[in-house]
């Protein structure tokens, strides 16, 4: 069975070193909404990832396009000022579609094209990228994809 806090320590090493030294904290729930793993961020530099009993049931690849894809969400959230958190959540709410579809772009920016295939092969939601469009982007080589953020969230540069 994985762990979510290994492969999630892994990814960081690996693909997401600006996360280094942020403090994530990995919980294992029974159940969550209708989704396998999600991301809070609890305070400054603090972050909660939740993970259901349903994800330890995933193919390792597609478990780790999951926790890559979380991790994204940690990436941009770190870099909007806590203060403006609230304005954020409000934000994602309207942009929801949006804002996932961007998320899944920098976790194929960082190599995790192929686990994020993979998770969609299990469980997939149209505000998610399709395996067509995550292929076009790996085949286009879109590599450490920069982005800035904005108040209310991120762009690409």
């Amino acid at each position: 069975m994985l762990n979510a806090q290994v492969v999630g320590r892994q990814i960081v090493e690996e693909s997401f070193p600006e996360l280094r030294k942020t403090k994530i904290v990995y919980v294992n729930r029974q159940r969550i909404g209708n989704c396998f793993m999600d991301v809070e961020r609890t305070s400054p530099g603090s972050f909660l990832l939740r993970v259901s009993k349903e994800s330890r049931r995933l193919p390792e690849s597609a478990f780790i396009g999951c926790v890559a894809h979380e991790l994204s969400h940690v990436l941009i959230e770190k870099r909007i000022p806590y203060l403006f958190q609230d304005l954020f959540d409000n934000f994602y709410e309207s942009f929801e579609d949006e804002f996932e579809r961007f998320v899944d772009r920098i976790a194929v920016s960082r190599g995790y094209g192929s686990n994020l295939i993979s998770l969609y092969s299990e469980s997939y939601s149209p505000q998610s990228l399709s395996p067509e469009e995550i292929t076009n982007l790996t085949t286009r080589k879109v590599k450490n994809m920069e982005f800035k953020c904005v108040l209310f969230g991120c762009i690409p540069k």
